[in-house]
């Protein structure tokens, strides 16, 4: 797929657009990992029988990934946690607060949600890059990166068009002042 390069109408949309593409290229990674670990436990828990047996592997594997990822997730920053919470939703079509909600219990998702809003977060927070900027620049980011072999691509949940997404931002490129087209 050849893209077209975007160009900035100044240099400090410039250095915010590097900076936001490596944060994504950092934390993308995290959201692929989830992503295929996801399909591995809907995979385990269809071959469960009991509720028992479910809940346990769910707990066995919540342990396994708790000691794997969270040294890593906690040395991520604020805009960071922000941008993972937006990818797991691309790669899986799920909120983290629903993720939560369908793998551990409503409470926990409260419990969770009530932390993340103390630092300004939403677990439900989507993944839009029709209508938020930032999300289409995350999409344009991890395009380019799976188009020159940075970044592995995973099969998503949700599709995205990049080029109709594209043809939607370009009407707003004038008013914004961002970027052009070519």
């Amino acid at each position: 797929m050849v893209i077209n390069p975007l160009e900035f109408l100044n240099i400090e949309k410039y250095i915010e657009y590097l900076r936001l593409a490596y944060r994504v290229k950092k934390v993308y990674p995290y959201a692929k990992f989830s992503a295929e670990r996801l399909v591995v436990l809907n995979q385990k828990l269809s071959e469960i029988k009991s509720k028992r047996g479910k809940r346990k592997y769910t707990r066995h594997l919540q342990r396994f990934v708790e000691e794997e990822l969270t040294p890593k997730l906690k040395k991520l920053t604020y805009t960071e946690g922000k941008i993972l919470i937006k990818l797991i939703y691309r790669q899986t079509g799920l909120t983290c607060y629903e993720l939560v909600k369908e793998y551990r219990n409503s409470f926990q998702a409260i419990i969770f949600q009530t932390t993340a809003r103390l630092f300004k977060m939403s677990l439900k927070t989507e993944y839009q890059p029709e209508s938020n900027h930032e999300d289409f620049l995350i999409e344009d980011i991890l395009i380019r990166a799976f188009n020159t072999g940075e970044l592995e691509e995973l099969t998503l949940e949700v599709d995205y068009d990049y080029f109709e997404i594209a043809d939607k931002w370009k009407a707003y490129q004038k008013k914004d002042g961002i970027f052009k087209f070519n």
